[in-house]
């Protein structure tokens, strides 16, 4: 896909796109069951926090969701960013963390002429 870039600590997503995010955890070798924690996706310095689903495609998984307008807020240095298990009140833990930032445009193309 063209409309996202992810590496090990950085999401990059075209400013006029949105971000689905397969995420899953593996530890021991084994991977570990998500889908009963309470997440939240956090993004510094923006008011943005993403939404965090099940992933239909794997029972164990998640995935990170931010629409086109949230997308927009990042910003092109980017941002850090934060998935946090809060599952435990008083006591959040972090399952990942990265840099998040914006590539392309995010405004509205420029109006064109009909010819």
């Amino acid at each position: 896909m063209g409309n996202q870039v992810i590496t090990a600590d950085t999401i990059s997503v075209h400013g006029r796109g949105s971000l689905q995010l397969p995420f899953k955890l593996t530890r021991n070798g084994e991977q570990f069951d998500l889908s009963t924690l309470t997440l939240a996706f956090e993004v510094d310095g923006i008011p943005l926090i993403g939404t965090v689903v099940a992933d239909p495609g794997d029972p164990k998984g998640i995935l990170i969701q931010l629409t086109g307008d949230q997308v927009a807020k990042l910003t092109k240095p980017g941002t850090r960013f934060a998935l946090r298990n809060t599952t435990v009140a008083n006591f959040p833990d972090v399952l990942w963390d990265g840099k998040i930032k914006m590539f392309g445009y995010a405004d509205d193309p420029d109006a064109t002429e009909d010819a």
